[in-house]
């Protein structure tokens, strides 16, 4: 490594006395062609070598002329020439340049670490503000609530208007208040929750009135089946109110969340769908569909009592061509029921309640025959309706 070195050096320096050589011989070579093409000339005058008429180039009898300059490219053959590189030196603010972009992203990291904390406590700082905000709500519902249970509960009957006005004065805030009435145990108390409902519908504009009806609706997916049923009277308590689109969305929920089946193997199903049947108006065309989808099942008891006298009702009011249409169907239907009737309905659903409507003289529980007999009468009714003329 150490002998390349060397010889590289070596190199290098014979190159350097080649340039220096023929760099002194056009250097010689420029002032023998000067001499050559400028004679002495005898002078005589003021000791400056000038003469009188002696042009003033001329001095100590030679004639000045500026020399010739050098063809590098005549002179420096291209194997002879050597790289030569310049080097400046740089000023303070030049050297301090470099160090710009290594500051700048300094500094950037530096703001972004500031920012990402400013937005860490204005994070948390709204996080507390909606926990103290929740907190009032919380307390504001429970205070609302205490005042109106309080209310519908006391001796004085002049308070229970007052106070389901003082409620649904609230508007939607107080939806959370009145899902909670709509499903307790006490009759009176879901009552008047139905009562705020209709003020509140009343009284609200468009946007409030939808609100407060898919608040409803959203409350059928709870497991309180009481609920359930306080929301259903709440729509038949403002069905006359509601305009189209919202009859029916109240409608397509009722049938798709309750179908009559699945609903009436309990007591409150029953009561459920026998409030559902009076949802629909007799004189909409689309109420037979709903109505005759309960009188399939028997075993909706009081529901379906409820189902078969609205169907007489809108089959009297019905044009004669639809009660033609309906006569087979009401017959098949009669024919199923009766078939089935036995294996439909047991003794134990007679006696889990929900058949208030068949019961005679107010004596219970209600027997099978008795049972049978009513349904048997409520379908003649049901068809003497239908060959009206």
């Amino acid at each position: 490594m150490a002998a390349k070195l060397n010889e590289a050096v070596k190199q290098e320096t014979s190159s350097s006395s080649q340039a220096s050589s023929i760099f002194e011989g056009a250097s010689a070579n420029v002032k023998a062609g000067t001499d050559n093409d400028h004679p002495a000339v005898a002078a005589e005058g003021d000791g400056t070598g000038a003469t009188a008429g002696t042009p003033p180039n001329v001095a100590n009898g030679r004639v000045a002329r500026k020399p010739k300059q050098l063809d590098p490219e005549e002179h420096f053959p291209v194997k002879q020439r050597m790289p030569v590189q310049v080097f400046i030196e740089e000023s303070f603010g030049q050297r301090l340049s470099h160090w710009g972009p290594t500051l700048t992203a300094v500094v950037s990291l530096i703001l972004a670490w500031v920012v990402i904390g400013l937005q860490r406590q204005q994070i948390a700082l709204n996080q507390k503000q909606t926990d103290l905000q929740t907190d009032q709500v919380k307390a504001q519902l429970a205070e609302m609530r205490f005042k109106f249970l309080n209310d519908l509960t006391d001796k004085e009957e002049t308070k229970k208007i007052p106070a389901e006005i003082g409620l649904a004065g609230h508007g939607s805030d107080a939806l959370p208040v009145v899902h909670f009435a709509l499903g307790v145990e006490q009759g009176q108390i879901r009552d008047s929750a139905v009562s705020v409902v209709y003020r509140m519908f009343q009284a609200g504009s468009y946007e409030s009135r939808w609100t407060i009806l898919q608040g409803l609706m959203k409350e059928f997916d709870s497991p309180n089946q009481l609920l359930h049923v306080g929301i259903v009277q709440s729509l038949v308590k403002i069905r006359p109110l509601m305009t189209p689109p919202e009859v029916q969305l109240a409608v397509s929920k009722l049938v798709e969340r309750f179908p009559p089946q699945a609903a009436c193997a309990t007591v409150q199903g029953r009561t459920l769908v026998k409030t559902m049947a009076t949802f629909f108006p007799v004189k909409d065309a689309d109420s037979i569909t709903e109505l005759l989808k309960i009188v399939r099942h028997p075993r909706c008891g009081d529901g379906w009592e409820q189902a078969i006298i609205r169907l007489a009702e809108a089959a009297a009011a019905a044009p004669a061509a639809k009660r033609r249409e309906l006569e087979p169907e009401v017959a098949r239907i009669e024919s199923e029921v009766l078939m089935g009737l036995r294996s439909t309905v047991s003794d134990d659903d007679l006696a889990s309640g929900g058949f208030q409507e068949f019961v005679v003289n107010g004596q219970g529980p209600v027997k099978f025959d008795v049972f049978q007999k009513k349904v048997n009468a409520d379908f003649t009714e049901l068809k003497e309706s239908l060959n009206q003329k």
